[in-house]
């Protein structure tokens, strides 16, 4: 999921005590802001973000019709 393998096992110990894993993606950081605020709002608990590399759009000359 592209997360390191010490949060990925601090996760999976939370999930196995009933906690829920949320994922969101956004396009910016305005949006990752604003989904920031909603968590917060409804009382979400630690929180964190990271960023992922963008993929390059492919060239329409290489795409597979």
């Amino acid at each position: 999921m592209g997360i390191p393998e010490y949060e990925a096992k601090r996760y999976e110990g939370k999930v196995k005590d009933g906690n829920i894993l949320l994922s969101v993606h956004t396009e910016d950081s305005d949006e990752r802001d604003r989904a920031k605020q909603i968590l917060e709002a409804g009382g979400a608990e630690d929180i964190s973000f990271t960023s992922e590399s963008s993929v390059p759009k492919a060239d329409k000359a290489s795409e597979v019709r």
